[in-house]
C-alpha cells in the first residue's frame, strides 16, 4: 500500500514564516510612520501659511494687524459677566472672512463681546464649529471640538475675572496661537523690548512698518498643540508638582490661552518652561507660579508656550507670511530676538 505525500507546513515552518512577517512589519512601520508624519507636517505648514496670509489680508484694508483680541471701547451689556464685557472677538475670529469662512463669521457679531449671549453657544452654534485650518493633524488630541466651560473659566480667571458656564459648552479647538511676545524675567528680556506682531491689548494693532526687525525675522503665529489637554515633553500631564496653588490635573494648565479659536485669550506669551518636562511654565505670578526664570523656550509645555508634536521642532509662521520649521534647542534669548518686532537684535540662529 502506497502512502500519499503530505501537503502542508510543519509547526516550525509556520512559526518561521510568522517571524519573518513580523520582522518585515517592524522594518516597514517606522517608514510608514515617517511618511505619515511628513504628510501631517506638510498639512500643518499649509494651515499656518493660510493663517499668516489671512492676517496680512486683514492688514491690507485695516492698515494694521488685529490685536490678540478686540478690546471694546465700552462694556457690552449683553455679556453676563461685567468684568469680561470689554473682551471682544479673538484675532482668529477676525480673520475668518480671509480663510473662506464667511458663513461662520456672519453668525458672529464682532461688535459685541466675545462672551455676549448673542455669540455664545448654545444660542449661537458658530463657536462650536470645527475648522480644520486651525488643527494640526500631528496633535494627539483628535477631537476637533472640546467641552470648553472649565477652560474658559481658567483663561479669564488668570485676569481675576470670574466667568461660569455649565459643562457642555462646546468650542472648536485650535492647535495654533498668535504669540504676543516674551516677558521672561531674564536680563534684557521684557515685554516692551520683546513685543511681537500680534499685540496684546491695551496695545494697538501693529502696522507692517512697525516691524523694524524685518517681518521675515519675526514670529507671528506658532504651534501650541494639544490644548485644552496639558502636555509636556514627557507626554500627557495628569499629575505633577504643585507650585503655589497650581497643580497638575487640578487647576492646570491655567495661564492665558486654552486652545479654542473663538477664545479671546487663545493667544500666548512665551515665558519659558521647566526643562525637566514637568509641564510647568512661567506664569507671570498666576496661581503663585514665579514669573521666571524657566530656561526651556520650546517644546517643554503646551501651557501657553510654543509646543508641537512634530519630531525635532515646531512649525512657526513669520511676519512675512512664510512658515519655517524651528528646531529644538532655541535659547530663551534667541526666542526673545525672534519674537521681538523692533528689538534691533542680530538673529543668531540656524534654522
Amino acid at each position: 500500500m502506497r502512502l500519499s505525500k503530505r501537503i502542508g507546513f510543519t509547526l516550525i515552518e509556520l512559526l518561521v514564516v510568522i517571524a519573518i512577517i513580523g520582522i518585515l512589519i517592524s522594518l516597514l512601520l517606522p517608514a510608514v510612520q515617517k511618511v505619515r508624519e511628513a504628510a501631517n507636517r506638510a498639512k500643518c505648514t499649509n494651515n499656518l501659511k493660510q493663517i499668516a496670509l489671512a492676517l496680512h489680508n486683514y492688514h491690507d484694508p485695516n492698515l494694521r494687524f488685529p490685536t490678540a483680541f478686540k478690546l471694546l471701547p465700552t462694556p457690552d451689556p449683553t455679556v453676563p459677566f461685567p468684568d469680561a464685557a470689554r473682551y471682544g472677538a479673538s484675532a482668529f475670529v477676525l480673520i475668518l472672512p480671509y480663510l473662506e469662512q464667511d458663513n461662520v463669521y456672519r453668525r458672529i457679531d464682532a461688535t459685541k463681546g466675545a462672551l455676549s449671549t448673542i455669540n455664545m453657544p448654545a444660542a449661537n452654534p458658530a463657536y462650536s464649529t470645527a475648522l480644520p485650518v486651525f488643527l494640526c493633524p500631528s496633535s494627539p488630541n483628535a477631537s476637533p471640538t472640546a467641552d470648553y466651560s472649565e477652560e474658559l473659566a481658567r483663561s479669564f480667571g488668570n485676569f481675576n475675572i470670574e466667568v461660569h458656564y455649565p459643562p457642555g459648552l462646546i468650542f472648536g479647538r485650535t492647535d495654533y496661537a498668535p504669540d504676543a511676545g516674551m516677558q521672561a524675567g531674564l536680563p534684557g528680556i521684557d515685554v516692551n523690548a520683546c513685543a511681537s506682531i500680534i499685540a496684546q491689548p491695551p496695545g494697538v494693532g501693529v502696522r507692517i512698518t512697525d516691524v523694524t526687525d524685518g517681518s521675515s525675522n519675526t514670529l507671528m503665529v506658532v504651534e501650541d498643540g494639544g490644548r485644552p489637554a496639558w502636555y509636556s515633553s514627557r507626554g500627557l500631564v495628569t499629575s505633577g508638582p504643585a507650585i503655589g496653588t497650581y497643580q497638575a490635573g487640578a487647576n492646570g494648565p491655567a495661564p492665558q490661552g486654552g486652545g479654542a479659536w473663538a477664545d479671546p485669550l487663545n493667544y500666548i506669551a512665551t515665558n519659558g518652561s521647566d526643562p525637566s518636562g514637568s509641564g510647568i511654565a512661567a506664569g507671570g505670578d498666576f496661581f503663585g507660579i514665579p514669573p521666571a526664570p524657566w530656561t526651556c523656550a520650546m517644546n517643554c509645555s503646551n501651557d501657553s508656550e510654543i509646543f508641537a508634536f512634530h519630531p525635532g521642532g515646531c512649525n512657526v509662521a513669520m511676519g512675512d507670511g512664510s512658515v519655517r520649521f524651528m528646531v529644538n534647542g532655541v535659547t530663551m534669548n534667541q526666542m526673545a530676538a525672534l519674537l521681538s518686532r523692533a528689538g534691533g537684535e542680530v538673529i543668531d540662529f540656524d534654522w
